[in-house]
């Protein structure tokens, strides 16, 4: 295969007031052409900046200091920016993170794609509008040539990704960088996107730099990976190969911090200690070894240059992962208590529920007009139904727009329902005066997605986290000084973290501090909306093992809302599947996700990329197979819903019946109910 990209020793500073920024410090990558090269690694370790130093779209203050960049046999580096230009989006596409904040608001998705071909092709408006409407058809937007005229936040977010792809397509380039493409969707729309990219390479001929930190896409999609850490390519080689037979041991690190839907949920995640380099000041020797527990004194002290393994298998470690036994990795995890065992459902003792919800109902308006006359009904939940019991962790999972977050916001007595119950403690909140949900909301906490925009940015931490108590009017000042301090420990932050504000914080411990402030009341419920969905692996694991061991020690009980079911398999007791406002199944974590009853919850389980067992094989030459999206389209509009199963109209097994008549939970084993009409399995013959 011809090599289409060849970046050696490529060096790239960014000139700061604290110093010099060593942001990419000698990498070497080769890509062919139609491939996809896996760029992989914590935040902060490089992998955007190694993007965006090819293309030359560097940060103020930022300048490349040496190495090569050759696409197709030409030099980019000693380009001139006018030349630059004529490569960028034309020769190269960019498929930024973030498409809401990478599109232009003031424009259509029309005039936007249709501007780079102008610019490149020197075609009329006429002509490039033309071929936005094909580009946007290659990328399965559905009615491509009426979407010309939408804005940006008229799009979902899977179809705002799908214009980010369309721009960087639109002039056929023959190298495409996506960074983190898919890092805010769902499994599925993940998994249509990427599949979309996999189709266009395969079809177009296409080079794909792939840059994220979710190692199972990686293992799904890529034929090579590169891993980065602190500015620099620790490992590389074919998937395959190195994700079964992994020498470096941040590589492993990394692998052992994921979890797995097949893992034993008695076992704790790999917890990568320490954070990664300031790399304006990096360590002497390996820059890992701060951090790694096999470090040795040379780790220390000397520089580990990238060593032949195999053919295409590189690694720069001292002391690597040794397979000569054939055990697989050396890395050992700490093993808990049966607690999760004690918890399951199946053997489960009877308890009065903590919370008890009944047949709860929220819609919401839609107006329209300049006298905001009502145009329809939302549907955002729709009848839902189940009990929590103490102690318990309920994982709830679906797509985006499936009402996860807005059931989450009734259980707290955030907001009013439109009708329905949720019982705590023998009292229906939803009746409950302002004053008598005074001491209920002590015991209904919620961990919000963002930490960042649900702290206040003007407020200490240790105002943040004395604020519940203030109002709650728990004790003195000083009694709520040592609260805070107890508080900061208990999450693993220092005393000191009370005196810094909100930005000085990473993204890990401001995830920290949401979890402290939720437990400042000393609550009975923690509902923790998408508590690691934006956190690389290493961090997602601190977490986790964090929010584990809380439960633990003080008897918490959790509802988990996420999109990531293997999150919600390690975490769970049980998994609630919500689609579109209902309740479409839900049973004991390995029952649901080993053996699921509906269409919906096998899709969200086959959408998750998952990583190949580290001692499951001894051929790596083999890439990870992956089996097609059973899933296609997005979620139909909640101010519509389809008739019958509401389901119906993305499932591969639909039938007329569907569409007549709703199915209704039903049993399907010892406290496992599912609504489907032709499930996967066979129904229970008794009850639940």
């Amino acid at each position: 295969m011809r090599s289409l990209l060849e970046v050696s020793d490529l060096r790239t500073d960014i000139r700061q007031r604290r110093g010099t920024v060593h942001a990419v410090d000698g990498v070497s990558l080769t890509l062919g052409e139609g491939q996809i090269l896996g760029l992989v690694g914590e935040s902060g370790s490089g992998k955007t900046m190694t993007g965006m130093s090819i293309v030359r779209l560097l940060p103020s203050g930022g300048r490349l200091v040496g190495g090569s960049v050759t696409l197709a046999g030409q030099e980019l580096t000693t380009l001139d920016a006018h030349a630059m230009r004529r490569v960028r989006g034309n020769e190269i596409g960019v498929v930024f993170q973030d498409p809401m904040t990478s599109l232009n608001p003031t424009m259509t998705i029309g005039q936007q794609i249709a501007e780079s071909v102008q610019c490149h092709r020197g075609v009329s408006r006429s002509a490039a509008r033309a071929r936005a409407a094909e580009t946007l058809g290659l990328v399965g937007m559905p009615h491509a040539t009426q979407r010309l005229d939408n804005y940006p936040h008229q799009l979902s977010g899977g179809m705002r990704q799908r214009v980010m792809i369309a721009m960087a397509l639109a002039c056929e380039p023959k190298l495409l960088i996506a960074d983190e493409p898919t890092t805010a969707l769902d499994a599925t729309i993940s998994e249509q996107v990427l599949e979309l990219l996999d189709d266009l390479r395969t079809r177009l001929g296409m080079g794909i730099l792939l840059i994220t930190h979710d190692l199972g896409v990686i293992a799904r999609y890529a034929d090579q990976v590169a891993v980065m850490y602190a500015g620099r390519i620790v490992e590389t080689g074919p998937v395959g190969l190195l994700f079964r037979r992994m020498r470096h041991r941040y590589t492993e690190a990394l692998m052992a911090a994921v979890p797995r839907r097949d893992q034993d949920t008695g076992t704790d995640l790999y917890s990568i200690p320490g954070r990664p380099p300031d790399l304006s000041d990096p360590p002497p020797g390996c820059r890992f070894s701060p951090r790694c527990r096999f470090a040795q004194q040379d780790c220390r002290t000397l520089d580990p240059p990238l060593t032949i393994v195999t053919p295409g298998h590189q690694h720069a470690c001292w002391h690597p992962v040794d397979y000569r036994d054939d055990t697989g990795p050396t890395l050992q995890l700490t093993e808990r208590s049966a607690r999760n065992r004690a918890l399951d459902p199946q053997i489960r003792p009877l308890t009065t529920p903590l919370v008890e919800v009944r047949d709860l109902v929220k819609e919401y308006p839609v107006t329209a007009g300049v006298f905001h006359r009502r145009a329809g009904t939302l549907s955002a939940v729709a009848g839902v139904s189940f009990s929590l019991a103490p102690g318990e962790t309920l994982g709830l999972v679906g797509e985006s727009g499936c009402g996860k977050s807005t059931l989450g916001r009734l259980l707290v007595a955030l907001e009013k329902p439109t009708s329905g119950s949720v019982i705590v403690g023998g009292q229906d909140i939803t009746v409950a005066s302002a004053h008598e949900l005074r001491p209920i909301r002590r015991d209904l906490q919620l961990m919000f997605q963002d930490p960042y925009a649900s702290l206040d940015p003007r407020m200490r931490v240790g105002a943040i986290l004395r604020e519940p108590l203030a109002i709650q009017r728990i004790g003195r000042r000083q009694d709520q000084d040592r609260r805070v301090g107890a508080l900061l420990g208990q999450v693993g932050l220092p005393a000191s973290a009370a005196q810094y504000y909100p930005h000085e914080f990473s993204g890990g411990q401001r995830q920290r501090i949401g979890l402290a402030r939720a437990l400042a009341l000393e609550p009975k419920l923690v509902v923790a909306d998408e508590p690691v969905s934006a956190l690389d692996v290493s961090i997602q694991a601190q977490i986790l093992n964090l929010m584990r061991e809380l439960r633990e020690r003080l008897g918490l009980s959790y509802l988990i809302i996420s999109h990531d079911l293997a999150v919600v398999r390690y975490l769970a007791d049980r998994i609630a599947v919500m689609y579109l406002g209902k309740l479409v199944e839900i049973g004991p974590a390995t029952q649901v996700s080993e053996h699921p009853a509906h269409p919906y919850t096998e899709a969200l389980l086959r959408a998750v990329p998952e990583l190949p067992s580290p001692s499951g094989a001894t051929d790596g030459a083999t890439a990870v197979g992956r089996a097609r999206p059973l899933v296609s389209g997005e979620l139909p509009s909640a101010i519509n819903p389809p008739s019958g199963c509401r389901f119906r109209t993305r499932c591969p097994r639909a039938q007329p019946l569907c569409a007549e008549v709703e199915p209704p939970l039903r049993p399907w084993g010892p406290h496992h109910l599912a609504a489907c009409h032709f499930p996967l399995t066979q129904p229970a013959s008794g009850g639940a």
